[in-house]
């Protein structure tokens, strides 16, 4: 369940458009808190298989020009997708938090867990994507409890699916226009030590003192 449409459009009359992918078990709503002056388009369902069909519909009724992408952790992935399958609609792109890759075993293990108690795997989850306990407790009392009481467990498990087979390269990468990559210090769902070879080979990287989800509190600072 999603407080916004799957796809959701907000003209704030300025020339240039944000355009926001979330991350596994979340929702554009983690971006509401990041000011900016461009209009914004939100996309939450970003494991739909029409995902960049319905993008570019929403390109065009919307007449959004090429666009700066902003992808968070799952979001990140994506949007490697749709720049290898679409890549006229980016202008440059922000990722963050991203990972070379999930362990099937590790991805497994959340499928169990999930399956045992969703509720209890989500708030754990959530604080795991932290490095500081006050960051914590803010966002679980703005999001996190709502997530874990009406996410579905059949949507967690396809974004799993989708994780399980996702995965970057350096030579992915280097060819996205505009680049910054986010990443904070202190992850623990994607730790920095699985993107350092990737990170000293790219030219414009932050490495903020954060968690997770905290680091996307950088993004005003990588847009161009």
């Amino acid at each position: 369940m999603h407080y916004r449409k799957a796809i959701q459009f907000i003209d704030k009359g300025h020339a240039q458009t944000l355009v926001f992918l979330p991350g596994w078990a979340l929702d554009t709503r983690i971006f509401d808190t990041i000011e900016s002056p461009f209009n914004r388009l939100y996309l939450n369902d970003i494991c739909s298989a029409s995902l960049i069909s319905d993008l570019k519909q929403a390109f065009h009724i919307n007449a959004i020009k090429p666009a700066h992408f902003i992808g968070f952790s799952m979001g990140a992935f994506r949007c490697l997708d749709i720049f290898k399958q679409s890549p006229g609609l980016i202008r440059s792109v922000t990722l963050i938090g991203l990972n070379t890759g999930y362990k099937k075993t590790d991805i497994a293990l959340i499928r169990r867990l999930l399956i045992e108690n969703i509720q209890g795997y989500l708030r754990s989850f959530y604080q795991a994507c932290f490095h500081e306990k006050s960051e914590f407790r803010s966002f679980y009392t703005r999001l996190g409890k709502e997530f874990c009481n009406t996410l579905e467990l059949k949507t967690l498990l396809s974004e799993l699916d989708y994780l399980d087979a996702a995965s970057v390269r350096l030579e992915d990468l280097v060819q996205m226009p505009n680049l910054t990559l986010i990443h904070g210090k202190y992850d623990r769902i994607a730790p920095l030590k699985n993107m350092s070879l990737i990170y000293k080979a790219c030219t414009s990287v932050q490495l903020p003192p954060t968690g997770h989800i905290e680091a996307i509190t950088r993004i005003p600072d990588a847009i161009p």
